[in-house]
């Protein structure tokens, strides 16, 4: 995936948990080296955050992931994937303070938003789910050809939309256990170079388009 993405010139934002920084030195080393935004992913995958979980609980949980994962990359991180996508209510707050401005747990919508929290606004990035890579094919069992012309398809709409209604958020979620893989790799090339083919695209990360949209409301633009 990262030749992929070299070859074309794409940054990516690439989410981490604490358990892989830390166990994997060069795997850090080796995106060091790769136009990437690094996205806390919590502890590990056996630490999920539910509502109802204690406060402070969730809130060592936050603190730790991103204080493992900053040492770890020398980056100021500041995105946030939860695992499973799971939040509880305190989430987005402890988040907020504890310097993560957005988070993309929420699928549910084509630009970001706002969330109101006790330090001002915490923002959810746009992260498609029924066209993530896993979903496809790992949940729904379909091949890598139907993922690739659901991403196209996805794509085309929100491309017709933006010429009415401004940018949109076009996300494309990859596992490297799942796209990685090399029967599967060239259709991501694939995908990718379609959507290149397309005059006005802007490839940029998850904290490139949180910029761009705080930047553009504040001169009035949606």
């Amino acid at each position: 995936i990262l030749k992929v993405l070299d070859d074309l010139k794409l940054p990516s934002s690439v989410a981490l948990n604490a358990a892989i920084a830390e166990r994997y030195p060069a795997l850090i080393d080796a995106l060091l080296r790769h136009d990437v935004e690094f996205i806390a992913h919590g502890k590990d995958m056996d630490h999920v955050h539910y509502t109802g979980m204690p406060r402070e609980e969730e809130d060592a949980l936050i603190r730790g992931a991103l204080e493992t994962l900053r040492k770890a990359t020398g980056r100021g991180v500041t995105g946030w994937l939860s695992p499973g996508r799971a939040q509880s209510a305190d989430t987005p707050d402890l988040l907020a303070a504890n310097g993560v401005a957005y988070s993309c747990d929420w699928a549910n919508d084509d630009l970001p938003y706002a969330m109101n929290t006790a330090r001002g606004p915490h923002y959810a990035m746009p992260l498609a789910y029924e066209t993530d890579d896993r979903v496809v094919m790992l949940d729904l069992h379909q091949s890598e050809d139907e993922w690739a012309r659901q991403v196209k398809d996805r794509f085309d709409v929100l491309y017709r939309e933006s010429a009415e209604y401004g940018g949109r958020v076009m996300s494309i979620p990859l596992h490297a256990w799942v796209s990685g893989v090399p029967y599967r790799i060239g259709k991501v090339r694939e995908v990718l170079e379609y959507i290149l083919g397309h005059g006005g695209v802007w490839a940029a990360t998850g904290a490139d388009i949180l910029a761009a949209f705080v930047a553009g409301q504040g001169e009035g633009n949606a």
